[in-house]
C-alpha cells in the first residue's frame, strides 16, 4: 500500500499531536520548577524554589485570602498578586527576593492567619504549556 500525501501528512498530525498530549500529561511543570516555601515580612517576601534543569519560561498567578478570624468584613476577602508570564532563573542557594504589590495592602494589614495561593506553568521551549503546578502555604504571622 502506497501512502499519499494527505495521509503522509495526516499521520504526522496525529503523531505530533499524541506526543504533546502525553507530554501535557505525563510531563508536570513540576518536573521543571519545584516551590517549595514562601516568608513574608511585611510587603517583603522570599521564595524558596527549585529550577532542576536550569532557566525555566512559565506562566504564573498567585493570591493570598484572609482566613476566618471573626470580623465578617474580611471573611475569606482575597488579594489578587497579579498573573503574567516570566523566567524564572536560577539563583544562589534557591532564594529570591522581593515586593508584594500595593494589591496586597489588605490583606497584608489585616494579617494572620492567611493562605497564599499559586499557581506555575511551564511553557516547554516556550510553547506548549504543561501541567500546571500548585502551591499553597499557611502564613501563621507576618511582621508588619
Amino acid at each position: 500500500m502506497k501512502w499519499s500525501w494527505f495521509d503522509k501528512i495526516g499521520f504526522a498530525v496525529v503523531t505530533i499531536g499524541s506526543v504533546l498530549c502525553g507530554l501535557w500529561l505525563f510531563v508536570g511543570s513540576h518536573l521543571f520548577l519545584k516551590p517549595i516555601a514562601l516568608r513574608l515580612d511585611g510587603y517583603d517576601f522570599i521564595f524558596l524554589r527549585e529550577t532542576p534543569f536550569g532557566d525555566v519560561d512559565a506562566k504564573w498567578s498567585a493570591e493570598m485570602v484572609l482566613m476566618d478570624r471573626g470580623d465578617t468584613r474580611f471573611d475569606s476577602y482575597e488579594c489578587d498578586l497579579g498573573n503574567g508570564r516570566r523566567m524564572f532563573q536560577e539563583s544562589e542557594h534557591n532564594l529570591v527576593t522581593g515586593s508584594l504589590t500595593s494589591s496586597a495592602k489588605p490583606c497584608v494589614e489585616a494579617g494572620p492567619p492567611m493562605v497564599f495561593r499559586a499557581s506555575y506553568q511551564v511553557m516547554l521551549f516556550g510553547l506548549i504549556p504543561l501541567r500546571p503546578v500548585y502551591f499553597v502555604q499557611n502564613i501563621a504571622g507576618v511582621s508588619k
